[in-house]
């Protein structure tokens, strides 16, 4: 992580700082870390009503699931469902 963080030029947090801060799970975007209790009210959080409560990493699973074409967990290996999991990844990069 530290070597793509540096080739990223991407600034690692202090671990340390952050828990004694937030002992338990705290949620970052852009600026400083808040709690996950905070998530639906924070100014940060653009979520479609009657969403905001969910995180937008956890939104995403419910879209795909509604826009799933694959009638089974075989059928993500079956080579004649391709098309079907192209228009998947396409309504879920749509977002």
């Amino acid at each position: 992580m530290r070597d793509m963080c540096d080739r990223l030029s991407v600034p690692l947090m202090d671990y340390k700082t952050t828990r004694r801060a937030y002992p338990s799970l705290s949620l970052r975007s852009v600026g400083p870390s808040f709690q996950p209790m905070d998530w639906p009210s924070h100014p940060l959080n653009k979520m479609p009503e009657g969403a905001r409560d969910r995180s937008p990493s956890g939104y995403i699973w419910g879209v795909i699931a509604r826009n799933n074409p694959l009638d089974s967990f075989e059928d993500w290996y079956d080579p004649r469902r391709r098309g079907s999991m192209t228009a998947l990844f396409t309504v879920s990069s749509a977002i």
